[in-house]
Order: C-alpha cells, then structure tokens, then sequence
C-alpha cells in the first residue's frame, strides 16, 4: 500500500503565517498544500475547522463557536487557478440560532446543498439546517429549510448528504433520520422519510455518532456497540435503500465489526462510504501495546456480518495519537485520509489503494505535524477525487480562531 507522508514547518513573517510542506512518501507521489482557510470575521476560540465538506469546487468549514458563540459555516469557491485562489464567498448562519447551539458542529455536501448540524440547539434538542445555492451563486444566508424530527435529542450531532437525502444522527438516542427533498424543494415543514435503528442497540451504544451517505447507501456508527458477548467494542451499520425508497421498517444490511476489537476500542467513531468501499476508524484502539494509538478499517461490498478487507495503522503513531478520529474515502473508493489528533500533534494521513487492492499494512508513514504544536489537526477531514480539507480548530495554549488546509495529492 502506498502511503504518503507530509511534514509542514511553519515560518511567520510580519503578521502572516506561511505553510510549506515537506513530502516524503514510499513510493513516487507529490503532494502539495494549495491553500489555507481562514474565516474573514474569525475571532479566538471559534473552533473554525471543527467539521470540513467538500465537492468538486466548494469547501465548507464549521465553526461551531464563531459568532460569539452561536456558530457558522463558511463557504470556500475554487478560484480561476484552483484552490489556491480559493476565496471564503458566504457565511451561513441559522435564523434562529441560540448561544452555544453549536451551529457547525458537523457539515455535508452535495453538488449546491449544504448541510450543517447543530446538536445543542433549543436546549440540546439539536436541529439541521438545509442551504440551497442561489441563482446568483453562494452568498450570505440564512437556511432553506431546517430539518427536525420533533422530538430527539442533539439531532444534527452527524450528517451526511447525496443528491435529494440527507441523513442525521444523534449522539444519544440510537436512532438516524432520513429526510428526502419534496418535489418543491426542501422547506422547513419537511418531515423524516425513515427513522433508522437497529434491534441489536441498547442506550449509550451511541448509535449515530457518525454517518455518510454515498448515493443509496449509508453508513451509521455506533462506537460503544456490544457484540459478541463484548461491550462498548464498537460497530458500523449499513443500510441500502430498498427499491421502494427509505422506510423506518427497514433492517441494516450488514453490520461492520473489526477482527480484533476490544473493550473501548471506539470503532464506529468515525465513518466514510463510497463506492461500495466503508472506511471505519477505531481511534483508541491500543496498538503494540500502545493505548489509544488508533485504527482505520477498510470494508469491500459488505454483506452480511462481514470482516474487514484492510487494517490501516501508523507505525510512527506513538500512544493516544488517536489515529481514526476522523476518516474520508474518495468518491472512488481509491484513496483514504485519516485524521489522528494527538496529545500534542495533530496528523493527516495519506492511503492509496494498490492495483490488487486493500490490504492490511503499516509501511513507512508518518504524521503531517505543525509548529506550534496542535493536537486538534485532522480533527475533521474530507476527500474528493485529489483533494483533501484538513480542520485545525485549534492551537494548543493559543486562542486563534482555527483554520483548515487544503491540499493536492498528485
């Protein structure tokens, strides 16, 4: 397996901060950073780069403090000469947003609809917020619509978008929720076309913590989930749409379990799905006996209660790297990124899928590290065909305002 290292030093001079990184990798590849998001009104503690989206020339970026607290997503259009023209076009802000709501908590993506969670929302009830592009191209707005069930708790905790459906989940209630766009288009008064759950879920399996959705496939998980007898190891479920659309009567196709769990291993912490391919991080799986290092499990066409194709760890990730805490697959299932939120330094990697394909490995890699020293890198992570969004939301012992990369695998 090809796997990409990317080490970035950082040089300030006068009042701006310059990035430049330095590849080394195991087999020939370039890879090189394009572009550094900053939000235009960023103020400390923002949290900018908490969650990252991208399409095919738009990136949105939570900041689920921004605002003074009431949150805000921010949106990136590719520039005449790609993204390191890239400009920050709108600001999206909930229209009846509330101190602390946590609007930005989570964002997705697909062709001009943007999604953005906010699970604390009207006392931890959580809502989703649903924005069309305009005729005129993104701009400062206010939703489209906002999505709620009615009666769940810190719903838009995860979300996940692919054409006319968006799924969300909540952190607690061990339920996700598909919405399909009305024929006028999406309005507030939407109401959920499924609500999805699982028989084999008991409270605090944390059934939703995280969700993708590629086309008619979505994958849910669920990190403290018990099987085998194994409490709190952790699991993924898969869900297909059925011929006859989304239905809350439904059952999960598959169930997604590692081939070594362990007790708090927080499989299901993190998910991607795309091309038949479900990429599954475990970040506080201990590793060479070191704690909390973290895992990424790779799943090809899962049916059934299936096992994983590929383990994809670091051999340079030491203990409570938590490698896994945020993972993206390619819209063509031939690339991974992998987001590890250290103690003290934060990292992304790099996997390339080798022409026979997934196969478990650990060659020489190491981590994208920066100075100073941020543990919050790779806190968020999105991928699109040779383009990877890095959130950094925050600096260890400095209130910055976050910020988030872009970079270019070639």
């Amino acid at each position: 397996m090809q796997v990409c290292k990317l080490d970035v030093t950082a040089y300030v001079l006068g009042a701006c901060l310059f990035m430049v990184a330095v590849v080394s990798v195991a087999q020939p590849t370039s890879i090189k950073q394009l572009a550094q998001l900053n939000a235009s009104d960023g103020s400390a503690n923002d949290l900018f780069g908490y969650s990252v989206a991208i399409n095919s020339n738009t990136i949105v970026v939570g900041a689920p403090s921004a605002r003074g607290g009431l949150g805000a997503a921010y949106v990136f259009v590719k520039g005449s000469k790609g993204w390191a023209t890239g400009t920050q076009t709108a600001e999206l802000t909930p229209s009846d947003g509330s101190l602390n709501g946590f609007f930005g908590f989570s964002v997705a993506i697909s062709g001009s609809t943007i999604v953005v969670g906010a699970p604390y929302e009207n006392n931890f009830h959580g809502g989703v917020y649903v924005f069309a592009e305009p005729a005129g191209g993104w701009a400062n707005m206010t939703e489209t619509a906002k999505l709620d069930d009615g009666s769940e708790h810190e719903l838009g905790w995860s979300v996940g978008i692919s054409g006319s459906t968006v799924a969300t989940g909540s952190e607690f209630t061990n339920a996700a929720y598909v919405f399909s766009e009305p024929a006028g288009g999406w309005k507030s008064t939407s109401t959920f076309t499924a609500k999805l759950t699982s028989s084999d879920t008991v409270n605090n399996d944390y059934f939703g913590f995280s969700i993708s959705l590629e086309e008619k496939t979505i994958a849910i998980g669920s990190p403290y989930a018990t099987y085998d007898g194994g409490p709190g190891i952790g699991a993924a479920y898969v869900y297909n749409e059925p011929s006859s659309g989304w239905t809350t009567t439904q059952t999960y196709n598959a169930k997604l379990t590692p081939s070594d769990g362990m007790l708090d291993d927080y499989f299901g912490c993190s998910v991607s799905v795309a091309a038949n391919t479900v990429l599954v991080g475990a970040s506080l799986e201990t590793v060479n006996s070191k704690r909390d290092v973290g895992a990424a499990y790779v799943f090809l066409h899962p049916v059934g209660q299936t096992f994983e194709t590929a383990k994809l760890t670091s051999s340079s990730a030491k203990a409570s790297s938590l490698f896994g805490t945020a993972v993206a697959i390619s819209p063509q299932g031939d690339k991974a990124v992998i987001g590890a939120t250290g103690i003290s330094l934060g990292a992304a990697y790099e996997y390339l899928k080798p022409a026979s394909g997934w196969k478990t490995t650990s060659t020489s890699h190491a981590t994208l590290t920066k100075s100073p020293a941020t543990q919050s890198f790779g806190n968020a992570v999105a991928l699109i065909e040779s383009f990877a969004v890095v959130g950094n939301p925050y600096v260890n012992g400095d209130n910055t305002p976050g910020t988030a990369y872009v970079f270019a695998f070639q």
